[in-house]
This record gives C-alpha cells, sequence and structure tokens, in this order.
C-alpha cells in the first residue's frame, strides 16, 4: 500500500491484499461525516488496514462497512479525521462507500473508478453526458467527402481535460473502457 508513517502507525491512502482487494480513500471535504459515537466503530485512519486485514472479496469488505460505524477520531490531536470516501475492488466487481449524514452508504460501482468529492451519484448522472464518446474513429459524412477526421482519436473529442474531480472521473471511466489491455500480465 501507500501510506504516511504516523508515530510508528502507517496512515494508509491506498493499498491491496493478498486476497486481491483493494481500497484507497479519496478526498471529500464537503460531504464526509462521522458520527461522534464510541464502541464498536472505526476512526477513517483505521479502515484500510481493518478491511484489508478482515476481508477476502471486495463485496465482504462492502458488507462489513454496511454495519461498521465510523466515529469523527482523530489520529492525534491537531490532526482531524481525515474526510474520505472509499473505493473497494477486486476482480470480481467494485464499490464506494461514503459516509454521510445518513450513515456509511455503500454503492455499487459498475465503472470501477473513483475521484474526489463530489459524491457517487453526482459521477454517475454526470457520466451520462459522456456516452457518445468512442475510442472508434468517426466516419466521414458520405454526403461531404471533404469533411472527414483529419487524426487519430477524433471519437474522444469532447472528453473534459481539465483536473476537476468530476473530469478525472469522467477521463478514468473513458480510459478504462476503451484502453487495450492483453488478458494476462
Amino acid at each position: 500500500g501507500m501510506a504516511a508513517v504516523a508515530e510508528g502507525f502507517p496512515l494508509f491512502a491506498e493499498g491491496v491484499n493478498e486476497a486481491g482487494v483493494y481500497i484507497a480513500g479519496l478526498n471529500f471535504p464537503r460531504s464526509a461525516r462521522y458520527p461522534a459515537g464510541a464502541g464498536e466503530a472505526l476512526a477513517p485512519w483505521e479502515l484500510i488496514p481493518w478491511l484489508l486485514g478482515q476481508c477476502r472479496s471486495a463485496g465482504e469488505a462492502a458488507e462489513k462497512l454496511r454495519a461498521l460505524p465510523l466515529m469523527n477520531e482523530p489520529f492525534r490531536p491537531g490532526m482531524p479525521a481525515a474526510p474520505l470516501h472509499w473505493h473497494i475492488a477486486d476482480r470480481a466487481g467494485a464499490f464506494v462507500a461514503e459516509p454521510t449524514g445518513e450513515g456509511v452508504r455503500v454503492y455499487a460501482d459498475p465503472v470501477g473508478v473513483l475521484t474526489n468529492e463530489p459524491p457517487f451519484p453526482f459521477h454517475l448522472a454526470n457520466l451520462s453526458q459522456y456516452l457518445g464518446l468512442s475510442a472508434a474513429q468517426p466516419r466521414g459524412l458520405s454526403s461531404a467527402p471533404e469533411l472527414a477526421p483529419f487524426g487519430q482519436g477524433m471519437g474522444a473529442v469532447g472528453l473534459p481535460g481539465d483536473w476537476s474531480p468530476a473530469s478525472r472521473y469522467v477521463r478514468a471511466a473513458f480510459c478504462l473502457r476503451n484502453s487495450a489491455c492483453p488478458p494476462e500480465e
């Protein structure tokens, strides 16, 4: 995984376990809400190593998150609990977990990517604006043969190019669906 070590403890941003379960925590500053509660609950900084140590699949991690309260517990004074949402994936599928005022919302992720804020339902709805993008080269107009694509990649015209989380989400989804990868490593 990737972590910063504070006082000998790894504060994971992302990690993968021996079963192939991958978890990443992404910035969710406007929407993240952790109740102040105690008892059987985890702080956000405990979540990634705990799930990776407990779960053999992304589905199992999603089920644990549906039942697990998260608490607003800082790692140490002066280091507030990070406002995060999490992407959880394995070979079988992906999930997004978002702590909100209503508890932890867990969504099946049919796209397989996540970026920072805004909430996951926005990212999915926004993606529908880009359904016409394609890795395929568009055809010219048969009625006007001089109007033909003038370069490679013209099917992706309209793909957002800024660095906002929403644009990064669209680009990541496009690349995931349109990259050519061999079936083996």
